[in-house]
């Protein structure tokens, strides 16, 4: 089965509420949490 060809803009609010879904499972330090996911290994 095909996956819909999604253009740029919609895969950025796809990933953005995504991301969003994730900030709001955080109930305390929220930022600091993101950052860890965000964080690359150096």
């Amino acid at each position: 089965m095909a996956m819909p060809q999604l253009n740029h803009n919609q895969l950025i609010a796809q990933f953005q509420d995504f991301r969003q879904k994730i900030y709001n499972c955080f109930y305390r330090s929220s930022d600091a949490c993101m950052d860890l996911l965000d964080a690359k290994r150096g």
